[in-house]
């Protein structure tokens, strides 16, 4: 648990979230053109966690690769557990 705690809010972890929030907002500020979000882009977010979600509960946490509480199935905070 400590490692975990330790590896989350240390340097690298720390500056990747620092970081994007700039590079988002100047990606919002000097972006070319307004795209507006068809239901192909819902449907392929769609496919995109469904395939994550699969390679997470079949390969990661298999492997003992557990990086987020809500996705794993073995803890009170799944949203699995939930139902």
């Amino acid at each position: 648990r400590r490692k975990f705690l330790k590896f989350n809010f240390g340097f690298f972890m720390t500056n990747i979230h620092i970081v994007n929030f700039p590079l988002a907002f100047v990606n919002i500020l000097s972006g070319s053109r307004v795209r507006l979000f068809t239901m192909s882009d819902l449907w392929v977010a769609y496919l995109v966690v469904l395939l994550y979600s699969i390679l997470y509960f079949f390969v990661m946490d298999r492997l003992g690769m557990h990086f987020y509480p809500i996705f794993n199935p073995r803890t009170s905070f799944s949203v699995v557990s939930i139902f």
